[in-house]
């Protein structure tokens, strides 16, 4: 696709890349991208709300929300301003922000019953982001194209646009005299997209287009889908589930025979699967990890413990990690305080030697009480008539995370 092509490319883009009869939500700040996406899909015939997140970072920002509002109006689209109150705290603003903007739509589109949230990211938003990622040293997973669909805080994403230029969508605009905002924010060079795109203008005559990069780009995450379909059959030969995904158990010898990208992958799902993260660790810290674990030494990693127990590495939360997608069902159940069993918990279990499972992962395995007492403990055999439950797979070869 490319700045000449017919418009009717662009609407064809976008009822290939929303397949479902909808409603859709649509991400629309007021740019040129996420406008001529809105409009795009009024082409198209499809059926969609709209929401514009206001970061309450620009002053222009409230008067971009009220002209989307318009003009989804006039498209008869229903439209709502999602307000975020900026960070509790210092940090890395932009990342907040795009962390923060994609848990408001999230919540928008579960709230509205929508499909899917559709994201208005282009080719140009693909190579821009290889650029960054390159200068960053990533890997395969960091300089693959984004994924043109992907689950994040309960809710599908879609991007139907990834295969057309940016100039193609103001174009189109023009030609049809659609008005959108320009966010100065782009012409800003303290940013780093701001500085990728000037790169991407100066590599232009050495055939380092946009269009190439994002070609590029393409090939890596068909690499990278390679890669996670090796890692979950090597999860599935060397990981078994223990107390319905209390704990696992790691077939240490063959982990550490398989290549080592796939070591650090492996690793990485674990680590995942029990306690999801917006991000990986550091290289750094999965390194240290890996050293250890291949010299049979005890570790920890964010909230998740490795140790060895009966001659085979085990993992599990830390007693002290938040219990996420745990249930116990039982009488009165829903009347009690669901926490880790702790270290004050097990001695008040008299049969856990004979769970089969390690002391450590059922310092952290679900109990209930009730204020200072412990009713329940499943996993500890305490007592009977008591179920615990995990939702979700109960194994990370089904539940692999790769970049979007």
């Amino acid at each position: 696709m490319n700045p000449g092509q017919p418009a009717d490319a662009l609407i064809l883009a976008v009822r290939t890349g929303l397949p479902g009869p909808g409603p859709y939500g649509l991400a629309v700040s007021g740019g040129g991208d996420s406008m001529a996406l809105m409009h795009l899909c009024a082409a198209a015939g499809i059926a969609a709300e709209v929401a514009t997140v206001d970061h309450s970072l620009r002053p222009e920002a409230a008067d971009e929300a009220r002209m989307v509002a318009a003009q989804a109006a006039a498209l008869g689209y229903a439209h709502e301003t999602l307000i975020w109150d900026g960070p509790a705290a210092k940090g890395n603003l932009a990342d907040a922000g795009r962390l923060a903007r994609r848990r408001l739509l999230a919540e928008w589109a579960l709230r509205r019953g929508l499909q899917a949230v559709v994201l208005a990211h282009t080719q140009d938003d693909v190579a821009e982001t290889f650029l960054m990622r390159l200068a960053r040293g990533a890997g395969v997973d960091g300089l693959s194209a984004m994924a043109p669909a992907f689950h994040a805080m309960g809710a599908l994403f879609l991007r139907p646009l990834l295969a057309a230029p940016r100039a193609a969508l103001r174009d189109w605009l023009t030609a049809r005299r659609i008005p959108w905002a320009e966010d100065p924010t782009n012409a800003d060079p303290a940013y780093d997209r701001t500085r990728a795109r000037s790169a991407l203008a100066a590599l232009a005559p050495l055939g380092l287009t946009s269009a190439r990069l994002a070609e590029v780009a393409g090939h890596l995450a068909q690499a990278r889908e390679a890669l996670a379909a090796a890692t979950g059959d090597l999860l599935r030969r060397i990981v078994a589930a223990q107390g319905g995904g209390l704990a696992l158990r790691v077939d240490a010898p063959v982990l550490f025979a398989a290549p080592a990208d796939l070591q650090r992958r492996a690793l990485l799902a674990v680590l995942h699967w029990f306690a999801p993260a917006p991000y990986a660790p550091r290289g750094d810290q999965l390194a240290t990890l890996l050293d250890r674990l291949r010299q049979s030494e005890a570790a920890q990693l964010q909230g998740v413990r490795f140790f060895q127990h009966k001659g085979a590495l085990w993992s599990c939360l830390e007693p002290r990690a938040p219990l996420t997608g745990w249930r116990i069902h039982g009488p009165g159940a829903e009347s009690l305080t669901l926490r880790p069993l702790g270290a004050d918990g097990l001695p008040l279990c008299p049969d856990w030697r004979t769970s089969g499972l390690p002391r450590a992962a059922l310092l952290a395995a679900p109990s209930l009480w009730d204020g200072p007492r412990l009713i329940s403990a499943p996993h500890a055999l305490l007592p009977a008539g008591f179920a615990a439950e995990r939702a979700g797979s109960g194994h990370p070869a089904t539940d692999l995370q790769i970049s979007h």
